[in-house]
């Protein structure tokens, strides 16, 4: 038997489903209108999501939990932070009309930090007031992942939200609190662990070809790799870079170098957009691309769970949530309420 009943809205690959059954849940419906992350979907949880979330007719259904990560790329730095301006900006409503129809007991958001920041706070303030008048008592924070033991920094909003007549006027959620730092070195492949889960056979230097750059792309991070030292030396002539960093957004005229052993956030160019780059002695050695199965490890999707050296899945992994985290705050609300007990 299942604690819950839940509806996946704007499910991507299953982050949020994963959530939700690790839980104790059962999912009785998702959907997402992208055909190719909607196979994703399905090679991992045997159905097909449903498309377009206007379409479905959410009345027939009996759920207590919404999952919705609605769509970022209106306030996300990497969009065209339109907000509302944008058709994908107004999605939050349709979750609106569903919270409205079924009166389910949680409904769990997570977006993008920049979310607060659209239309200078006023879309945050529309968002909160009508999650209020629509009889809910709700509890938001930024968190970023780093900070939880997992090693990508990716900052995102997440709201819980409970039904008021469930929950006494006094009751304040507490989300996770803070963890040990992990480092990027920790979910390196080994060529055995990316062949056993990818079910290939590569050799050591078939793996180097696999995630190999360019010559022009890897002399371009050569390069700025060098010109960022010698200005870092110039500023501490005792800096000492790690032998082991991430570079991203490298381009002839631009590059970022993060040193603190941990990602920068993914996105859904992260095939291309992520670098691990060896160095020794403040000298560069090599540089190569993660592996998909790195970023699975990044955004903390399990084991079991289904890829391929596909483009597709790189995407759908730079959209998804980070599921530890998410279930852990989740997990919070099973322990700090009794909503879903008879």
């Amino acid at each position: 038997m299942s604690r819950f009943k839940f509806v996946d809205l704007f499910c991507g690959i299953g982050g949020f489903r994963l959530v939700g059954e690790r839980n104790g849940g059962e999912c009785v419906l998702s959907c997402d209108i992208n055909k190719d992350i909607c196979k994703i979907y399905e090679d991992n949880f045997g159905e097909n999501p449903y498309g377009d979330i206007y379409d479905i007719d959410f009345t027939k259904l009996d759920f207590d939990v919404i999952f919705a990560g609605f769509p970022c790329q209106p306030f996300s730095t990497m969009g065209n932070k339109k907000g509302r301006l944008d058709d994908r900006g107004i999605l939050i409503n349709r979750v609106f009309e569903i919270m409205d129809s079924n009166k389910p007991k949680l409904v769990f958001l997570e977006n993008v930090r920049g979310l607060l920041y659209s239309e200078n706070g006023a879309f945050l303030e529309y968002i909160l007031e009508t999650l209020d008048k629509l009889g809910y008592k709700t509890f938001w924070k930024v968190m970023n992942a780093k900070d939880y033991g997992i090693p990508q920094s990716r900052d995102r909003w997440y709201c819980v939200c409970i039904r008021k007549d469930l929950v006494n006027d006094k009751f304040k959620f507490k989300f996770p609190n803070k963890k040990e730092p992990k480092y990027v070195k920790d979910i390196l492949d080994t060529v055995e662990e990316y062949n056993k889960k990818l079910n290939t056979n590569l050799s050591d230097d078939e793996f180097k070809e696999l995630t190999k750059l360019t010559d022009y792309r890897h002399n371009v991070v050569k390069n700025k790799f060098e010109e960022w030292i010698i200005k870092k030396l110039k500023r501490d002539e005792n800096f000492k870079c790690p032998e082991q960093i991430v570079g991203y957004k490298i381009t002839p005229n631009y590059s970022n170098f993060k040193i603190d052993g941990v990602s920068p956030c993914l996105i859904t160019s992260c095939d291309t957009f992520n670098i691990l780059i060896n160095t020794k002695d403040n000298k560069f050695i090599d540089c190569r691309y993660f592996t998909i199965n790195e970023i699975r490890k990044l955004m903390t999707f399990p084991d079991e769970f289904k890829i391929k050296n596909n483009r597709k899945y790189y995407f759908g992994f730079g959209n998804s949530i980070v599921v530890n985290l998410v279930s852990e705050i989740f997990s919070e609300v099973l322990e700090q309420t009794n909503i879903f007990e008879d």
